[in-house]
């Protein structure tokens, strides 16, 4: 229906997409009702009992900048005990 409302065929969106996209990405292959759904296992995130954020490293670079900014990143929790003390 979003091809259709802007007037484009499935050819010429993936043409445009191919055209904006710079480095390798993957693209899953989902339906509207799967969006949050994890798309590697249903099931993991209820046995865990946590969230997790799967992705395919395709970019070293990128895997890298994820990596340190996720280990420098400020914990909430942290910062308030800080302020208490």
């Amino acid at each position: 229906m979003l091809l259709v409302d802007l007037g484009i065929t499935k050819q010429e969106c993936i043409t445009l997409l191919q055209f904006c996209i710079t480095r390798s990405i993957v693209l899953l292959k989902i339906s509207p009702c799967d969006v949050w759904i994890n798309s590697f296992e249903k099931k993991v995130p209820s046995l865990r009992q946590a969230n997790i954020d799967a992705q395919f490293i395709l970019d070293a670079y990128v895997a890298a900048t994820y990596s340190s900014s996720y280990i420098t990143k400020i914990d909430l929790s942290m910062t308030t005990a800080f302020k208490q003390i």
